[in-house]
């Protein structure tokens, strides 16, 4: 049988808290919770500099929970984007989306904004959108 040495063993527990803390659990996302929604400045932005409603378009919208992370996190790698933040009710309540909670393995906090979004849903959204600006996008 093989025992691993003390020092092996001190590594290997640290190696196991690591993965651990990356398990993916999903936790509830409540009502009064937001979400947040990078926008592209080359596909999401008008000449303009307005935000165009086909940045809440997909049925199935990527988006972070915002109690699992930071605007910094979130804002990683992706230099000229904007940010938004959403209220969790608004979707649910006032635009009949879903809002579930789908951890990605290198962002615990990624979430999905699940349902059809018809033109009048995009509209509301945009318009909820423009209200909560985190971070303006960068026109390239």
């Amino acid at each position: 049988m093989f025992l691993p040495s003390k020092s092996l063993r001190r590594k290997l527990d640290a190696l196991s808290e690591n993965i651990a803390s990356f398990v993916l659990i999903k936790t509830t996302i409540h009502d009064n919770d937001n979400v947040h929604r990078r926008i592209d400045p080359v596909n999401h932005l008008k000449p303009n500099g307005d935000i165009s409603s086909a940045a809440y378009s997909d049925p199935s919208m990527s988006t972070d929970l915002e109690r699992l992370t930071t605007i910094e996190k979130t804002m990683k790698g992706y230099v000229g984007f904007g940010l938004v933040s959403l209220p969790v009710a608004f979707l649910k309540e006032e635009c009949s989306q879903e809002v579930r909670h789908r951890p990605l393995f290198c962002n615990r906090a990624h979430s999905l904004v699940v349902g059809k979004k018809k033109n009048r849903i995009k509209q509301l959204i945009k318009q909820m959108g423009n209200r909560n600006i985190l971070v303006k996008p960068s026109p390239k």
